[in-house]
């Protein structure tokens, strides 16, 4: 009899894990649970006085805040949002605070068993199960792409709600459906963010239709894309970009985390599917995940060295995004500590 290490285990590929709840699995809720339940505050609120700051934010401010209430505002039908650049669109901050409660909400069902705040979970998947149709323009078809796996997350993790309905779950399935249209307008062909957050749509379809070969088409999908979009362990098509397009680079350091944010969030679909991609190694140069990953992760510790901004003013990192907690996990550095050290909240 032979044993494979923890790290090897969790590298293997395992075909029946598609379909299965991803992130706040049962395991994982119940070590949540665990962990939590020692720091509850006396006052019956459910909120924790938690050693770690970030874990004290997340759940009393956004999972705790949640009212139990909650009367979604959605759907859009069709879906609709203004093209990515112009800002001050209404719809899109309504789609971002609505999908954002659908999870916290989840989250207080599946960890703690809030029949009630699994119920508005499950009224806000509802709503949005009724949308028909998504407008084709940059902003609706690129945040449709990377919004909606968050419904499909929540609708995941309420599936054993009593409220959750077999209709429900029926009329996702076709929004999804409808929205792989939309993630191949965006990403079919792009080697960037575009091509990236396109990826993690189709991971988040594949699992949520449990459809094993389209699992295997976003698979081939991701691995090309790192082929072609990383040279060097640098996001060729991301570090030269302004606010739109490519050109002096004064954006080049958000958009490089952008794209390293999707292909993170389409390798976690993936791994809760069974199937490992953070060891991949390029096909075409000696670029690795880990080594494209880790350079990002530099050049956001100390954004004085990210050496593709022109434009006279310089890089900054103003905030982390979420692969960071993800990638520190996996591969701790110190510069990955201070990233999470001093941007602790929110």
């Amino acid at each position: 009899m032979s044993f494979v290490d923890p790290y090897r285990a969790r590298t293997l590929r395992d075909p029946s894990q598609l379909g299965a709840t991803p992130f706040f699995n049962r395991g994982r809720s119940k070590s949540l649970r665990a962990l939590i339940e020692p720091h509850l505050n006396p006052d019956g609120t459910l909120k924790v006085s938690y050693p770690d700051p970030r874990v004290v934010w997340e759940w009393n401010n956004r999972v705790m805040a949640r009212p139990a209430d909650y009367q979604p505002r959605g759907p859009l039908n069709p879906f609709y949002l203004n093209e990515h650049y112009s800002g001050g669109d209404p719809n899109s901050a309504m789609v971002d605070d609505e999908f954002t409660a659908a999870v916290d909400l989840a989250v207080r069902w599946s960890v703690m068993g809030d029949y009630e705040a699994g119920a508005a979970a499950v009224r806000i998947v509802e709503a949005w199960s009724r949308v028909t149709a998504i407008e084709t323009n940059a902003g609706s078809t690129m945040n449709f792409a990377n919004h909606w796996p968050i419904i499909l997350e929540a609708a995941l993790m309420v599936g054993d709600h009593p409220e959750y309905t077999r209709p429900t779950h029926k009329r996702l399935e076709g929004v999804t459906t409808l929205g792989l249209a939309s993630a191949e307008l965006i990403g079919g062909i792009a080697t960037n963010n575009l091509g990236a957050w396109a990826n993690c749509y189709t991971f988040a379809a594949a699992v949520f239709l449990i459809d094993q070969d389209l699992f295997e088409r976003a698979i081939i999908r991701w691995r090309t894309l790192f082929d072609y979009a990383v040279v060097n362990n640098v996001p060729v098509e991301e570090v030269h970009r302004q606010s739109s397009g490519q050109g002096d680079g004064s954006f080049g350091l958000w958009y490089s985390n952008f794209f390293l944010y999707g292909m993170v969030a389409a390798a976690e679909w993936a791994r809760f599917g069974g199937v490992w991609l953070y060891d991949y190694k390029s096909n075409t140069d000696r670029s690795t995940f880990k080594d494209f990953a880790m350079q990002v992760r530099a050049w956001t510790r100390y954004p004085e060295t990210f050496p593709y901004n022109t434009s006279g003013t310089p890089s900054g990192t103003p905030r982390i995004l979420a692969h960071d907690d993800i990638l520190q996990a996996l591969w701790p550095t110190p510069e990955g500590a201070w990233l999470l050290a001093n941007f602790p909240t929110g």
